[in-house]
């Protein structure tokens, strides 16, 4: 079982490769999730996937998820924010894998803190675009490896 770490969860390539999971519940699990802004979805997600930690892009955002899922009787996920929030949830030692898909910049620095941790776990999975699919994963991911080889 391979347990994912996903930045952007919220998004087209998150929502895709949460697609794949719920294909493949033998082959992957959810361990963290990167959601941003949108809260409604990172409360749907919080409770389909129960990972173990939620990031979302505020302090203000994180108090009401907490809340939520309090409301909600889930326990065990720990929530936090920001970009130290995001690398927390793209280094979380129960991650096997990292997907990075935040557009641009923003998710430069939480893909930078898991690229160390490649050497012991799995590979990263970056967003870019490119013909065909890599995997089984969605068009636009394909999986990076540190020997070069896509």
């Amino acid at each position: 079982m391979k347990r994912l770490a996903i930045l952007g969860s919220t998004g087209s390539i998150g929502q895709s490769t949460l697609s794949i999971v719920e294909q493949f519940p033998d082959r992957y699990s959810v361990a963290a999730l990167a959601a941003g802004r949108n809260l409604d979805e990172a409360l749907a997600q919080a409770v389909r996937w129960r990972p173990r930690v939620v990031s979302l892009a505020t302090e203000e955002l994180a108090g009401e998820l907490t809340k939520r899922l309090a409301q909600a009787g889930v326990t065990g996920i720990e929530v936090v924010y920001g970009a130290a929030g995001t690398v927390a949830c793209s280094t979380l030692p129960e991650a096997d894998f990292v997907v990075s898909a935040i557009v641009g910049v923003a998710g430069l620095e939480a893909t930078h803190a898991a690229i160390p941790l490649d050497y012991r776990r799995g590979s990263l999975l970056n967003t870019r675009r490119f013909e065909g699919a890599a995997g089984g994963l969605p068009a636009d991911v394909s999986l990076v490896g540190f020997d070069g080889c896509t």
